[in-house]
């Protein structure tokens, strides 16, 4: 029997990638229409929805530029220098990520009491102030998937596609269980406590995996040393502003 070629590889894992990306995405439809089935339009989602603005700007322009920024420096690092090479710049890069996310976390929650009045002016003080925990709350988020977005690249650039596609699973299917657990009283609290543990449970099987295959690295806070990440992040972040 013949070995597979590395285009029919290349095929297999596209299609493969493909029907897991189509049942994710099937799972997170069925959220959302669980969603406005229960809420429908009113207060609570509104709350929700406010407070999930501005860290979830941040969440998906990580998610869709870490891949592209990172996968090649890791490829071209894992050619000129070996796998030390990588592990040195996995390193850098867990570090930079660590600073610039939590970062950008911490100035969400602090501007939140300047810019939430702005967004939310016909909502009630009580509504707002709400609002304001729950922005405190899902900045942490940014952390959470950022670097889920980030691990997710590591795990790719060594082939390793079908568990890290699968995985953004987990938060929707979370969300369901917290809408059937606190959904049919209306409470919105469902939606934000889902987006939490389902995070948490992403970020976790991803560094299991790194684990598995020596990849999980230890931060190392030299941001110097890895400027062509950083400048592939912050030219992603402006083009994904200018959509």
């Amino acid at each position: 029997m013949n070995a597979p070629t590395p285009f029919s590889r290349i095929v297999s894992g596209t299609v493969l990638i493909a029907i897991i990306t189509l049942l994710v995405r099937a799972v997170s439809f069925g959220r959302e229409m669980m969603i406005a089935n229960i809420f429908g339009v009113g207060a609570p989602l509104d709350i929700f929805l406010v407070a999930f603005l501005a860290p979830s700007f941040f969440i998906f322009a990580i998610a869709g530029c870490a891949g592209a920024a990172l996968i090649p420096i890791i490829m071209s690092t894992r050619q000129q220098g070996g796998e030390v090479a990588v592990r040195t710049l996995i390193a850098g890069v867990n570090g930079s990520a660590l600073v610039i996310f939590t970062v950008i976390a911490a100035l969400i929650a602090f501007f939140a009491q300047y810019y939430l009045p702005l967004i939310a002016a016909n909502m009630q003080q009580q509504q707002i102030a709400l609002a304001h925990r729950w922005i405190i709350l899902l900045s942490l988020l940014i952390p959470v998937y950022g670097f889920a977005a980030l691990w997710t690249a590591i795990a790719n650039s060594r082939g390793l596609l079908a568990i890290p596609a699968a995985v953004p699973v987990l938060t929707p299917l979370v969300s369901i269980a917290m809408l059937l657990w606190l959904g049919a009283r209306g409470d919105a609290w469902a939606l934000v406590l889902g987006l939490m543990l389902g995070g948490a449970l992403e970020l976790f099987l991803l560094g299991w995996l790194l684990h598995r295959h020596r990849l999980l690295i230890r931060p190392s806070v030299a941001i110097r040393r890895f400027g062509n990440f950083e400048r592939s992040l912050a030219t992603l972040f402006a083009s994904s502003a200018t959509l």
